[in-house]
């Protein structure tokens, strides 16, 4: 009987698993910023443009992005420490504009700024929103699912980890208090970890 009740608590383990990092990725994937990007997004005006979208480079303490807008290189230099940006220019078809930035907490990408201008760097509305189109402004991951629904999940994969980590400690080593314990870190570690990723996915509306 114990043994038919490990094989399915381990089974059950595997299959949460592949669970929990299929939303990851999924997590990943619908992120404003890739991992190892530089900046969170570029808003002009009207339009947000995500960091997936935005290819940088860093050379020393400066970071050089671009990024194609109807057939022209937007081109982006930007001087940032300690989590402040300190110099921001935009060049886009011809003209220069300064920018201003603010930092968002991400947890897939670490501590990025949204840069921001009141230019509208030559392009006219219909242009902008041509690229308002092209660039979704919202996040559809959290459109779909619901915000709410998230934060529902990840209560409840916490407290299908702390369970799960209950019962793997009892089955195997016949002490419940102390993996009655440790299941109650486990699972408010993993709430604490969910919730700061699904608030690091929200973007401008």
């Amino acid at each position: 009987m114990r043994r038919t009740v490990r094989f399915f608590l381990y089974s059950t383990i595997a299959i949460f698993v592949v669970f929990v990092n299929a939303l990851m990725i999924q997590l990943m994937l619908h992120a404003p910023m890739p991992l190892g990007g530089r900046v969170a997004g570029v808003q002009i005006r009207s339009l947000f443009i995500p960091g997936q979208a935005i290819s940088c480079t860093q050379i020393g303490q400066q970071d050089q992005c671009q990024i194609s807008l109807l057939g022209r290189p937007l081109e982006l230099t930007l001087t940032s420490r300690s989590q402040e940006v300190k110099q921001c220019q935009l060049s886009y078809a011809g003209q220069t504009a300064d920018c201003k930035g603010e930092f968002h907490a991400l947890i897939i990408g670490g501590w990025m700024p949204v840069l921001k201008t009141e230019s509208n760097l030559g392009l006219i509305a219909e242009q902008i929103e041509n690229l308002r189109e092209q660039y979704p402004q919202r996040n559809f991951f959290l459109h779909i699912v619901g915000e709410a629904r998230l934060l529902m999940l990840a209560t409840g994969i916490a407290i299908a980890a702390g369970m799960l980590t209950f019962l793997f400690g009892w089955l195997n080593f016949s002490k419940a208090m102390p993996y009655f314990v440790a299941g109650l870190i486990v699972s408010g570690v993993t709430w604490a970890i969910s919730n700061v990723i699904i608030w690091g996915l929200g973007y401008v509306d």
